[in-house]
């Protein structure tokens, strides 16, 4: 018996130790031909995982999906299991997490009785092995067979086109700072999402706000570990799931002044500079001994319009520096 499971990269610690379970409930059955369980650490380098997928969907004894709040929103999971439904495959959906409700569940599944797998106890165990044995008997391929969907297009690719334009007005800078914020969320999308907030903080019609916030955003996001679409093969097993996110992430928070903040932050910084260098300096104009050639006699006096010069004067030349620095030094900045 081959099965394949479908799944969101959210769930993937969850999938892991329930695609160790299959195997081991499968190899209790009585089973003539090659069993397994599909999952994507057989894909590798070069392989048009797509077009693996489909190939597995097709020869799948089993469709399971791992269901979840994640996979539900998921585009690639929906593909998934959409397909499988179209070539009469046995589909058994088995429940990962909470925040899952049965009514609101697509076509595809809501007819199939799930399994509740989110204790992953002895008993879930048992519940699974008992889904597997008393499967229906399986249904032929429809004829002519379906055609097989498209593969799924990353966000990222329009995006891209987008951020490439000649001009961008600022609802469009704000619209795609949103959406590249969602995108960090998403383990598949991240680094990729990080790569196109840099790309755009230096579009020639960025707003300076515009750029401090996603300065701000990618600051708070610290970059993705190295992620492949295909880890190496784990074992000689024909197993599989497809690394990808959901279509779920984080609100934006409303636009702010950053970029104002920042300025005003770094021209205080540089008058404060400019401030301690006059007070040094004022110190050569304090208690100035001089001699009066006429008189004949010597005393001391304080030059308090120099001194009060350069305290202007310095502080000024100051505050124009860190004003300079923010404006065309730091901004954009790299994170």
């Amino acid at each position: 018996m081959k099965l394949f499971i479908s799944y969101s990269s959210r769930d993937r610690d969850g999938v892991k130790s329930l695609a160790q379970d299959l195997e081991s409930a499968v190899k209790t059955l009585p089973h003539p031909f090659e069993f397994g369980v599909w999952f994507d650490q057989e894909l590798t380098g070069g392989h048009d995982w797509w077009n693996n997928i489909i190939s597995a969907i097709y020869h799948a004894d089993l469709f399971i999906f791992a269901l979840s709040p994640s996979s539900l929103e998921s585009t690639p999971c929906r593909l998934e299991y959409t397909y499988a439904s179209q070539l009469n495959k046995r589909i058994l959906p088995v429940l990962l997490s909470e925040g899952v409700n049965p009514s609101l569940l697509p076509p595809e599944l809501q007819r199939i009785q799930f399994v509740d797998y989110r204790t992953a106890d002895k008993a879930a165990y048992q519940r699974l092995l008992s889904a597997i044995v008393n499967l229906p008997a399986p249904q032929p391929p429809p004829n002519p067979l379906p055609t097989p969907p498209d593969a799924p297009v990353s966000p990222l690719a329009q995006i891209k086109a987008q951020i490439e334009a000649p001009t961008l007005d600022l609802d469009s800078q704000l619209k795609l700072v949103y959406q590249l914020r969602q995108l960090l969320n998403e383990p598949a999308e991240a680094a990729g999402a990080r790569q196109l907030l840099q790309e755009l903080s230096h579009h020639r019609d960025i707003r300076a706000a515009v750029a401090e916030d996603i300065n701000v955003i990618l600051g708070h996001t610290p970059p993705p570990a190295p992620v492949t679409r295909q880890p190496a093969p784990a074992s000689p097993k024909p197993t599989v799931t497809v690394t990808r996110g959901s279509q779920g992430g984080t609100g934006f928070a409303p636009m702010t002044a950053g970029g104002s903040t920042s300025t005003l932050k770094a021209v205080l910084i540089g008058a404060a500079v400019g401030l301690v260098l006059a007070i040094l300096a004022s110190l050569e104009y304090v208690g100035v001994e001089t001699y009066d050639i006429y008189t004949g006699l010597s005393y001391t006096y304080t030059d308090y319009v120099t001194i009060c010069g350069l305290l202007v004067v310095l502080t000024a030349v100051g505050a124009a520096g860190g004003w300079a620095y923010a404006k065309f030094v730091r901004k954009p900045r790299q994170s």
